[in-house]
């Protein structure tokens, strides 16, 4: 399940790396705008990632809790 998760940090990687190579491609107005676009992302799309973490680790990676029952 860990991997899974893993997975959506890793696109999240690359979708600001396309934003970044976009921005260069436009030039300087375009590289201005990539910093702000992906700052914004990793910013909301971190959190996003962070709480699905949580309940990925809340869910699947206690299973020596449910043996002291």
């Amino acid at each position: 399940m860990a991997l899974f998760w893993f997975e959506n940090v890793v696109i999240g990687g690359f979708n600001v790396l396309r934003m970044l190579i976009s921005g260069v491609r436009m030039g300087g107005a375009g590289i201005v705008g990539a910093l702000f676009m992906s700052a914004f992302f990793t910013v909301h799309y971190g959190l996003f990632t962070a709480v699905h973490g949580v309940f990925v680790v809340m869910l699947f990676g206690m299973p020596e809790l449910d043996a002291r029952r």
